[in-house]
């Protein structure tokens, strides 16, 4: 696997969302990666690690899980989690599936397995996430 680091995984989250500027799919990346640890358990959130090349995987330990202090004992879908951190439905879904295409599109052959560690939720964005080169005609960035 080629190495990706944290700046690439960024830009090509900011691409697939349309994201504006870096911190606006800073942002997303960081919701989304506090969203899925709040979701998994602690060791599916280790195997994914294993998924990760070097860069992302700094990334992810550096990002604390979600925590919503009205909810003992439960954890709220990753939707209902990405909404309350980013505002909107549109924004978590947004972010969730440029997060995903990224994953796809960097993660390359290990992106098969990590369906595995969602739940159906998270199995329904994946199927929904693409890479740029999928989900976007090349006429629209020139």
């Amino acid at each position: 696997m080629r190495p990706v680091s944290e700046r690439e995984f960024i830009n090509y989250v900011r691409g697939i969302g349309g994201y504006v500027t870096y911190s606006d799919a800073a942002l997303a990346v960081q919701a989304v990666f506090q969203c899925l640890k709040a979701a998994l358990r602690p060791t599916e959130g280790e195997q994914i690690t294993l998924l990760f090349p070097q860069g992302l995987n700094l990334l992810w330990e550096k990002t604390f899980p979600y925590t919503d202090s009205t909810r003992k004992n439960e954890t709220p879908s990753l939707r209902a989690m990405l909404r309350k951190m980013l505002g909107s439905e549109e924004s978590a879904r947004k972010a969730i599936i440029a997060v995903f295409g990224a994953f796809k599109e960097k993660l390359q052959e290990q992106a098969v397995a990590f369906p595995a560690y969602l739940n159906a939720e998270g199995r329904f964005f994946w199927s929904e996430s693409c890479t740029v080169d999928s989900c976007q005609d090349a006429g629209q960035f020139l």
